[in-house]
């Protein structure tokens, strides 16, 4: 059976989670804010002694990382947009637990759009606003460009590494690099800033090569 299948149960008896479905619900959550993986999360983590850890089930409301992914753009297009987001998906390719039985780790691989084909557009329309676009149409032309990238590229593979604790001596398993997790998806999703740098890169390569 698989870890998604045992949400619901074990939401319903308030049980701490393996360390391996707690992973499977952080992911879950992280990628498709799914309410009984994070009904599971929260109360597994409620398990915690809530003296050494208050609030701790409160974590699994603020995982969801693509609320806005689609925000900005029309219907049509952010429907399209949230239909791919829901392709979004991690899983665990290893699992190790310690012989303490309070710390592991998961290497897992996540599933997501590659969208380095929008790549060029970016450049060709930050160059148009640098050398002045009063009106945006650079940025626009660019956001649908965008879009229909996100909406139609092939998968690539986001591979990492987390590190689980429990919370406790004999408490639910937890792990704050999980809690990046959302973030980095979006930094592969929205790589702008890494775009930017890429584009004066090759500007300094290219003086070089001039002077």
């Amino acid at each position: 059976m698989s870890a998604v299948l045992l949400f619901a149960p074990l939401a319903a008896n308030a049980a701490a989670l393996s360390m391996e479905d707690t992973f499977a619900a952080y992911a879950r959550v992280i990628t498709q804010n799914d309410e009984d993986a994070k009904t599971a999360l929260r109360n597994s983590l409620r398990t915690a002694d809530p003296d050494g850890y208050p609030d701790i089930g409160d974590v699994a409301d603020a995982l969801y990382a693509f609320g806005n992914l689609a925000a900005g753009f029309e219907e049509s297009t952010a429907s399209a947009i949230n239909a791919r987001r829901e392709t979004i998906h991690c899983r665990a390719v290893r699992i190790e637990e310690d012989s303490s039985a309070r710390r592991g780790v998961v290497d897992y691989q996540c599933a997501l759009p590659d969208v380095s084909g929008a790549f060029d557009a970016y450049r060709e329309n930050l160059a148009r606003s640098r050398a002045g676009d009063p009106d945006g149409d650079a940025f626009r032309t660019f956001l649908g460009i965008y879009a229909a990238t996100l909406r139609d590229a092939p998968d690539t593979t986001y591979t990492a590494r987390a590190e689980f604790s429990r919370l406790g001596n004999n408490g639910p398993w937890s792990s704050a690099d999980m809690l990046f997790l959302g973030l980095n998806l979006l930094k592969e999703l929205m790589p702008f800033s890494a775009w930017d740098e890429r584009i004066e890169a090759e500007k300094d390569t290219h003086q070089v090569r001039t002077e």
